[in-house]
This record gives structure tokens, sequence and C-alpha cells, in this order.
């Protein structure tokens, strides 16, 4: 598990955000889907961000593999028309 996760996790930041914002692109490997989107990111240490649309729209973002325990790991982006108006975790 990457040191700074672990420290970041430590300092009472258990988010998705604090979990994705440590992530290192250092070795990453990206995917696309059929229509040229970045369908996911699997980074070195483990972890998997799949990013999900529909559409043209981003509509969730899902963390996976190492994860630490108690991690919000969907977050989840709501439209009203072309306009992002809600975002949640779960």
């Amino acid at each position: 598990l990457d040191d700074q996760i672990t420290a970041a996790i430590g300092g009472g930041g258990s988010s998705f955000e604090t979990v994705s914002k440590t992530l290192s692109a250092v070795g990453a490997l990206l995917a696309y889907n059929g229509a040229g989107d970045l369908a996911s990111i699997t980074y070195a240490n483990g972890v998997v961000k799949t990013l999900n649309y529909t559409g043209d729209k981003l509509t969730s973002i899902v963390l996976s593999g190492s994860i630490p325990p108690g991690i919000d790991t969907t977050k989840t982006l709501t439209y009203t028309s072309d306009d992002l108006t809600d975002i949640t975790y779960s």
C-alpha cells in the first residue's frame, strides 16, 4: 500500500478525494473505451480507477483494488441537462 495513502488515512482524511489525490501516475496503465474516452487507470500500487459514462457525460468514478477499508469507493456525478448539479460519494 502506498505510504502516502496510509499517511493520509492516518491523518483523518479518509475520503475518496484523499485517496485519489495521493495516487502516483508513475507506472500507471491507461485504458480507453470504444468511443476513445479514458475508461480506467491502473496504478502501480494496485489501485484501479474506473471511469463510467452515460453518452458523453462522465457519470461515476470507482476506486477498486488496494484501497484502505472504510473509504467511499464511488464518486457519482449527476447532471441536469448539460450542467453538473450534484456529486455524491458512496
